[in-house]
């Protein structure tokens, strides 16, 4: 049987999408159809006490958390398991630290 995995989008990823250039919007959301397949392909972000995945092809970097691992993440527990799509960014010698600052502002990290 095959886990349907809904999405979710946590205002850091929307925040974090908004920068990016809209052109690149098509190939983001394909991004995130990949991750929504298969979301336990991808390894963990290290450095973080939540388990969170990190996507990552071409320039395009997706952090995202599983409902069924870091069940903290949600306010209550969903009736079907969720991705919550947590950042978004492009490949650079900054994009991580980027990426945890937003966590800590969020208030996830």
């Amino acid at each position: 049987m095959t886990t349907t995995w809904q999405k979710r989008y946590h205002d850091s990823y929307l925040e974090s999408k908004n920068e990016i250039d809209p052109r690149l919007i098509d190939r983001i959301e394909q991004k995130e159809q990949i991750i929504q397949n298969v979301p336990l392909k991808f390894p963990y972000l290290k450095g973080t006490s939540i388990r969170i995945r990190k996507f990552k092809s071409g320039k395009i970097r997706i952090l995202y958390a599983l409902s069924t691992e870091a069940p903290e993440l949600w306010e209550e527990t969903p009736k079907q398991p969720e991705i919550m799509f947590i950042f978004v960014g492009l490949r650079s010698d900054k994009m991580y630290e980027d990426a945890f600052k937003l966590l800590k502002r969020s208030g996830i990290y």
